[in-house]
């Protein structure tokens, strides 16, 4: 703190960083209504051709999917039923999608540490 402020001290080295746990971090997921079908993160043209869409956040956390936040957008609506149903497609979209993110991930750390380097973060020294 200097005169009330904070001071930022940031290093030039690319790879003097810590490495960020990112187990629990938030997916979103997008789930388009187009007429009776829902469709999970749409193209730019299909969220033209939708009435509503729903954002969905989730994250996982020992094996369990959990539901972070939820957000509408678009100018129509969503039936409770159809509502319901989009939760749980895109609950079940972010759970493949983290799964497989946590996977390359580890693949990409194993890739990097079997060639004698030091993982920092998602940089390589």
């Amino acid at each position: 703190m200097d005169a009330g402020a904070a001071e930022l001290v940031l290093s030039d080295d690319p790879f003097d960083c810590t490495k960020i746990n990112i187990d629990h971090i938030p997916i979103l997921v997008t789930v388009s209504k187009i007429g009776e079908a829902c469709v999970v993160d749409p193209s730019a043209e299909e969220e033209e051709c939708s009435s509503a869409s729903l954002v969905i956040g989730a994250s996982q956390k020992n094996g369990k999917t959990f539901m972070t936040n939820t957000q509408t957008i678009g100018r129509g609506s969503f039936h409770p039923n159809t509502m319901f149903d989009s939760i749980k497609l895109g609950l079940s979209a972010s759970k493949s999608l983290d799964d497989c993110l946590v996977r390359a991930l580890k693949l990409e750390e194993n890739r990097v540490e079997k060639d004698g380097k030091k993982t920092v973060g998602f940089l390589h020294s």
